[in-house]
């Protein structure tokens, strides 16, 4: 599978054509970096502090997880930063959706 981030410079060329803006070009390039006023607060991850109890929710969270890792859609975090909590909502199909909390 091919991964979902990052794939915008396979299509520089493309880009090139629709639009000559440098702003456009650079974040294509380059990517785009969020201009914060003020960064948000970090904290670092508890360690083992408990283990969840495995139900439906903490599998249907983890094989998205585990879906969005082989997409490259998302990495392992290797350092403190900001995180969000994951949930899920019940589909009408009665499955779960997760939903990341940004």
């Amino acid at each position: 599978m091919s991964p979902v981030g990052g794939r915008l410079q396979l299509y520089q060329a493309a880009w090139n054509k629709l639009s000559n803006e440098d702003w456009i070009r650079n974040t294509i390039t380059k990517g785009y970096v969020i201009p914060f006023d003020t960064f948000p607060t970090t904290h670092p991850h508890p360690q083992g502090q408990h283990q969840p109890k495995i139900s439906k929710e903490t599998t249907a969270i983890e094989q998205e997880i585990m879906a969005l890792l082989s997409k490259k859609a998302i990495k392992e975090a290797t350092e403190e930063g900001f995180s969000s909590c994951i949930f899920t909502i019940p589909k009408k199909t009665g499955d779960l959706r997760p939903v990341l909390n940004l």
